[in-house]
Order: structure tokens, then C-alpha cells, then sequence
């Protein structure tokens, strides 16, 4: 009989995910982990800055002890990359051509200004899902606009759920 836990690490264990986003959003890449993907996050050379996200494990606010970090980066491996740097390009390149999805947070257009886009990854590995999360899409009008929590809850349409009638 085979156990729950094998079940979901074999359902998604062929994958690699390359995660290269900035903030809360590597929680896309974790739940791909959690069903058993091999998930690699590309951090820059000052780290994620997830890692210094409090709250900190008893108040110390040290990059290996940010509780945000330990509950969304588990399950993964990480490694340091300079993706601006000529031999950070040559190595993501590397990485790429064996990856099967890419997860990403950077502004719309900002990857493709480092010859990093889809374009030219896919180019490498026409098989790559590339995963870019951003407030309003990465073409388009709004392309451009911050997307905090209220912004989101107001253009979907949430908000109006909110509130009392009788006053703003």
C-alpha cells in the first residue's frame, strides 16, 4: 500500500521549478514542493528579502530566522545568482534548459531588459511555464500599478462585500 506522503511527493517529483520571486509570492513555488516538485530558489546576492520579513523566531531579526522565510521557503533549496551579471545570465540560461517551470515577481518587462524573458528562455527550453505574478499582467494598461492587499480586493470587486451601507 502505498502512503499518502509517497502519493503526493511522486505526483509533481519529475519537475524542477526555478523560483526567482521577490516576496510573499514564493508561495506559488511551495505549493508546487508540497506536491513533491524539486523547487530551487534563485535568490540574489543579499538574499531573499523574504528572509528579512519579520516576525523573527524569539525577536531576533537574523536572516536564517525570519518565520515568514521557514513557512514559505520549505521544502526547497536555494542558491545565490546574480541574474544582472554576465556570468549570473549564462548560469540562469544553464538552469533554465533543465527546468520545467520558472516562477517570477519582477516588474513587467524587467527580465526581458536582461535578455531573461520568455522570449529568449524559451528559445533554451520551449517546454519552460513560465510563471510571472504580477498586480495587473505584465501588457496592458495598468501594467505598471502597485497591487497591495486593498487595491486587489477593490478592483475584483471584493470591497463592495465591505463595510455599512450608511457611511464610506
Amino acid at each position: 500500500m502505498v502512503s499518502r506522503q509517497n502519493e503526493r511527493q511522486r505526483m509533481l517529483s519529475p519537475y524542477t521549478v526555478l523560483d526567482l520571486s521577490m516576496g510573499t509570492e514564493i508561495i506559488g513555488a511551495r505549493i508546487l514542493g508540497d506536491l513533491g516538485a524539486n523547487v530551487i530558489s534563485i535568490e540574489p546576492p543579499s538574499g531573499s528579502a523574504v528572509r528579512r520579513m519579520a516576525p523573527f523566531y524569539k525577536s531576533d531579526p537574523h536572516r536564517e530566522r525570519s518565520l515568514w522565510w521557514w513557512a514559505y521557503a520549505a521544502g526547497r533549496r536555494s542558491i545565490t545568482l546574480d541574474i544582472t551579471s554576465v556570468q549570473g545570465k549564462v548560469l540562469m540560461r544553464k538552469l533554465v534548459t533543465s527546468a520545467d517551470f520558472l516562477f517570477e515577481s519582477f516588474s513587467p518587462g524587467y527580465l526581458s531588459t536582461l535578455d531573461l524573458g520568455y522570449q529568449a528562455l524559451s528559445l533554451l527550453n520551449p517546454g519552460l511555464i513560465m510563471v510571472s505574478m504580477t498586480p495587473f499582467g505584465q501588457t496592458g494598461p495598468y501594467m505598471t500599478y502597485s497591487g497591495p492587499d486593498i487595491v486587489g480586493m477593490a478592483t475584483g470587486g471584493f470591497m463592495h462585500l465591505t463595510g455599512d451601507p450608511d457611511r464610506p
